[in-house]
C-alpha cells in the first residue's frame, strides 16, 4: 500500500520535531552539567583561592556572569520545548505560545543591555569616555538585538495565525 504525498511531510515534519525535541533535551542536560562545574569552580575558588596574583573579584565575576547566562540559556530551552511539544500536537497557534516568544525576545533585549552595559564599563576602565563612545558600535550586542526583534516579529506572526484559527472554529 502507497503512502500518499501529503502523508509523506507530515511524517517528516514529525520526525524532525521528535530530533528536535531530543537536541533541547541534550542541550538542557549539558546546561545542568555547565552549572554543576561552575558550582564546583566557584565553591573551589572560595575555599582554595587560585593565586595571590589574580584579582579574585574579577574571577568570581566571570563564574557569577557564566552561572547567570547559564540560567537564562536554561530557561530558553524549556520554554522552546514547551513551544515544539505544542507543535508537535498540532497546535501551534496558541496565546502560551505567542506569550512565550515574547518572553524569550524580552530576555534577549535585558542581555543585550548587559553586553552593552558591561562592555561600557570595561572600556571605561580600560581608557575613560573617549574609548566607550569609540567601541560603542563594536558592542556584540547586535546578535541579541536581532534575535529579539525577530521573536518579536515571529510573535506577531503567531498571534495573527491565532486570530486566524479563532476565525475559522467560529466559521460553519
Amino acid at each position: 500500500m502507497e503512502t500518499s504525498e501529503a502523508v509523506r511531510p507530515a511524517g517528516n515534519r514529525s520526525r524532525v520535531l521528535f530530533l528536535l525535541c531530543i537536541l533541547l533535551w541534550i542541550m538542557m542536560i549539558m546546561e545542568v552539567v555547565i552549572m554543576g562545574l561552575l558550582f564546583v569552580v566557584f565553591l573551589m575558588q572560595l575555599l582554595y583561592p587560585f593565586s595571590k596574583q589574580y584579582d579574585t573579584s574579577v574571577i568570581n565575576h566571570g563564574l557569577i556572569e557564566s552561572s547567570c547566562v547559564s540560567i537564562v540559556r536554561l530557561v530558553a530551552t524549556y520554554i522552546a520545548l514547551s513551544m515544539l511539544s505544542d507543535l508537535r500536537a498540532g497546535r501551534p497557534f496558541l496565546e502560551k505560545n505567542v506569550q512565550r516568544l515574547v518572553f524569550i525576545g524580552w530576555g534577549f533585549l535585558a542581555f543585550a543591555a548587559y553586553k552593552i552595559l558591561n562592555e561600557s564599563v570595561t572600556n571605561y576602565h580600560a581608557g575613560g569616555i573617549k574609548q566607550i563612545f569609540t567601541n560603542l558600535l563594536d558592542t556584540t550586542a547586535d546578535v541579541p538585538i536581532l534575535i529579539s526583534l525577530c521573536l518579536f516579529a515571529l510573535a506577531e506572526v503567531f498571534k495573527h495565525g491565532l486570530v486566524l484559527r479563532q476565525e475559522q472554529d467560529f466559521t460553519v
